[in-house]
């Protein structure tokens, strides 16, 4: 081949104009590469996130620059105890607001909270409110990094960015943030803000699922999981392993009725009725058992004690005309109590009786679509495999109204404007409660006592919970697998077209070496 021959086929490999194609081949390649490394110094990955970080603040990838160095310097201007670094994610594109407070900061949050930890043995040893005026005196209060759980910071943190509040009216993007309003829950209902979420600890989390996940055959480590996940979380699986050991009572004297089951009709109807009563005293042993172990745990977790509703911060929701509090002497929001009640009165009460109205409409259809099955497989126009079809169908609906209706209750709940986060979820819990044991029990009590079929009782029972199990299950586990997947996988697209990007580069400039050495040699 001569030289000639050589510089031709380096101007086809990089393009018409030979060194005019190939700087436009690697322009084109490096701004590409920029896009990736324009934050490559704050990629979010477990090599750059800091140890000290503990929420997350995700942006969408649509989110605005300028919206984001806003809340940045707002944060940072009004609560100088958190500390922000901003990152963007180089295969999602995703930009993240990286908090962390101070220990000083922490423990400003903890007294707010009424944070209860251990004193010192000289000072008795006991569980106690936090004041930072007495700091000295709470065990391990010298060692920054041991004195809070990563749990207690994570919440500590949330609170301090809850409550950060504007002085003056502002706009921020098509949204009007009032006086007193607090930021960040306003932000995360308008869209700006696309989540938060606290970050995990991995050597905690390696203990855990080696002490608690493949460990069957020592008892859970609540205080563990209570340290890492919270007292809610902890109560939670407390409450779940009490209840599973105490189910083996009924669960064996059920496997013994079925095993005598079957030879006298008498006999099984006798064994039935004593086992329906079993089982009712059995709930109710349970039940006062469990407020027993139930304040065991608390007093030994310090949540024994809770504080007046004139002393609790209010919600960072909650929203209202900024009012000298008498009982804490600073600014608060308050909302008067005739509103609330005309809210509820006016649109709350109406909503949850229409609610109810479609409830009956829907099991009516049911009733509809079952006997309309029934009749047609009974004729021989339908297949007795479609038997089913109804239980499914009313299976499907009631989850689904489930679902809808909790977005409906969360709604008028948020509208009601509580104050306190007890008095809002007790709120919420009742409105939950009540549709729900409407929407689930509804048909079977029509089935059971209106009806009398038990047959049909039997069939509606069996496909609602076999489904409903499914569902739960597919929920927690599947779905959880899947999405963690897809992130993975994205992550993965991203990086291998970063590395591809790299290879065209790395090619395009030996390319164009070369075709600089065949230039000079033909000259």
């Amino acid at each position: 081949m001569t030289a000639n021959e050589s510089v031709s086929r380096s101007e086809q490999l990089t393009g018409d104009g030979g060194t005019d194609g190939l700087r436009k081949r690697i322009s084109n390649v490096t701004s590409k590469l920029k896009s990736f490394s324009s934050w490559s110094h704050d990629v979010c990955n477990s090599s750059c996130i800091p140890s000290s970080c503990d929420v997350v603040m995700q942006f969408p990838k649509d989110a605005p620059t300028y919206i984001i160095k806003w809340l940045n310097y707002t944060i940072s201007s009004l609560e100088s105890s958190i500390t922000i670094q901003v990152c963007k994610h180089e295969s999602t594109g995703l930009t993240n607001l990286l908090c962390s407070a101070s220990f000083h900061g922490l423990m400003k949050g903890a007294e707010e909270l009424s944070l209860k930890k251990q004193l010192k043995q000289k000072y008795g040893g006991q569980l106690k409110d936090f004041f930072l005026e007495d700091a000295g005196m709470y065990q391990d209060v010298e060692d920054t990094e041991l004195f809070f759980t990563s749990e207690e910071r994570q919440h500590i943190l949330l609170h301090l960015l809850n409550n950060i509040r504007l002085g003056d009216t502002e706009k921020v993007l098509s949204h009007v943030m009032l006086e007193g309003q607090p930021i960040i829950p306003k932000l995360v209902t308008s869209g700006v803000i696309q989540q938060i979420y606290p970050l995990h600890c991995l050597q905690d989390l390696k203990k855990l699922r080696k002490t608690w996940v493949f460990s069957f055959t020592s008892f859970q480590p609540l205080d563990e999981v209570k340290e890492y996940f919270g007292v809610r979380i902890g109560m939670y699986f407390a409450f779940l392993g009490e209840y599973t050991l105490f189910l083996t009572i009924p669960a064996l004297i059920g496997v013994l009725i079925w095993l005598s089951s079957g030879s006298n009709q008498v006999q099984d109807d006798v064994y039935f009725v004593v086992f329906a009563l079993l089982n009712v005293i059995w709930s109710t042993v349970f039940i006062e058992l469990w407020k027993r172990k139930e304040a065991e745990y608390a007093f030994k977790w310090g949540t024994l004690d809770s504080q007046d509703d004139l002393i609790t911060e209010p919600r960072p929701e909650y929203t209202g005309e900024l009012m000298k509090s008498p009982v804490t002497g600073r600014l608060e929001p308050h909302y008067p109590r005739w509103k609330r009640n005309v809210f509820f009165y006016a649109v709350s009460l109406p909503v949850m009786v229409l609610c109810h109205c479609v409830i009956l409409l829907v099991c009516f259809n049911f009733f509809t679509f079952y006997d309309f099955i029934n009749c047609g497989i009974s004729s021989g126009h339908l297949l007795f495999i479609l038997k089913p079809l109804p239980n499914i169908f009313l299976a499907a609906a009631v989850m689904i109204m489930d679902k809808v209706y909790s977005w409906i209750a969360k709604w008028l709940n948020d509208k009601e404007n509580y104050r306190n986060e007890e008095e809002y979820k007790n709120q919420l819990i009742i409105k939950l409660m009540v549709f729900q044991s409407v929407n689930s029990f509804l048909s079977l009590f029509y089935t059971a006592f209106y009806i009398q079929d038990f047959n049909r009782l039997k069939s509606q029972l069996a496909v609602l919970f076999i489904i409903r199990q499914m569902v739960g299950n597919m929920k927690e586990s599947l779905v959880s697998f899947l999405i963690a997947k897809l992130k993975q996988d994205q992550g993965a697209r991203g990086i291998t077209t970063k590395n591809e990007l790299l290879s065209k580069l790395k090619e395009i400039r030996e390319l164009g070496h070369q075709g600089r050495v065949h230039q000079s040699t033909n000259r």
